[in-house]
């Protein structure tokens, strides 16, 4: 019986998320996939989709119903989806399964849906990679970056599954600064102004994160250019 994995792609709003997803499909187009798209908000889906939220509950009617606010929304249709997300699970013979999350990550991750889906699957055998999306250019930047490597974290504490940080669109932005820091805690040391009183915090807290966050396997990508595929494939086996 072959390994049954399942790719959750999450990322904050612009990280590239979506477009990854459409990236991932069309790299394993050999392969047997299933795809889940769980946005209800999205107008339109990049990736082939065979399974969309959107075809079971309808945001808008949903704001209007309950009376509530988008991210609102987002969570009560996510809540709404995941009453049959077992049955739904069940039913996929695939080998390869791609979701698609909210570009809203806090409407998954940190309510109730994120933790109903990854138990799903963990009932199911699945070998679960969680994908955090992160935008390369937006991480050079010291802060930006301890905040995405600290989430991350946070992710995979949560969800106790293989967590992967994706650097995005290398294209626009190259990802040896943000991966020698991964690597190298030193070099981001070096980077940092101690006349900022911020970046005396990112010091402390890149003193005490550094060996959690280096626990995460961290790859750089470009959905557009299709660069980063060998390197991508490569780490979900380390």
């Amino acid at each position: 019986m072959s390994e049954k994995r399942a790719f959750v792609i999450v990322g904050m709003a612009g990280s590239g998320k979506s477009t990854f997803a459409d990236c991932l499909y069309k790299w394993m187009n050999n392969k047997s996939i299933y795809t889940i798209n769980l946005d209800p908000a999205t107008l339109n889906v990049k990736m082939h989709v065979d399974e969309d939220i959107r075809s079971k509950v309808n945001y808008k009617l949903t704001m209007e119903e309950y009376n509530l606010g988008p991210n609102g929304g987002i969570i009560t249709c996510l809540n709404l989806y995941m009453l049959n997300i077992s049955s739904i699970i069940k039913s996929i013979t695939s080998d390869n399964l791609i979701i698609d999350t909210p570009g809203q990550i806090e409407a998954f991750t940190w309510s109730s849906p994120g933790q109903v889906l990854i138990d799903t699957l963990k009932e199911n055998n699945y070998k679960i990679f969680l994908i955090y999306t992160i935008d390369t250019y937006y991480s050079s930047s010291s802060g930006v970056f301890m905040s995405n490597m600290i989430y991350a974290s946070s992710l995979m504490s949560k969800f106790q599954v293989k967590t992967i940080a994706l650097f995005n669109k290398i294209d626009l932005s190259e990802c040896s600064t943000v991966m020698n820091w991964i690597k190298n805690y030193e070099s981001f040391l070096n980077s940092l102004n101690y006349d900022l009183i911020t970046d005396t915090t990112y010091h402390s807290m890149a003193l005490y994160f550094e060996e959690f966050y280096n626990s995460i396997q961290s790859v750089g990508i470009s959905s557009i250019q299709n660069k980063g595929r060998e390197d991508f494939f490569k780490i979900l086996d380390e």
